[in-house]
């Protein structure tokens, strides 16, 4: 086979995602990849969910030092 046949049939294959078909297994890199995504989603609502406790807990303690 001749360079310019396999470059053709290398941009053939691309351009059919044939990758993609063969491939449709999760692997352990998916998982990573899903793990830090919910920690990109979950970790602000984290921080604001502790901020508000904390505020909370501040005013249940301010209130109960006063009586």
């Amino acid at each position: 086979m001749t360079k310019g046949t396999e470059i053709e049939r290398i941009k053939a294959d691309d351009l059919r995602c044939n990758d993609l078909e063969k491939n449709q297994a999760v692997g352990w890199r998916d998982i990573v990849a899903i793990v830090i995504a919910q920690f990109q989603i979950l970790m602000p609502i984290m921080v604001v969910a502790a901020l508000v406790m904390g505020l909370l807990l501040f005013i249940i303690m301010k209130v109960w030092m006063q009586n």
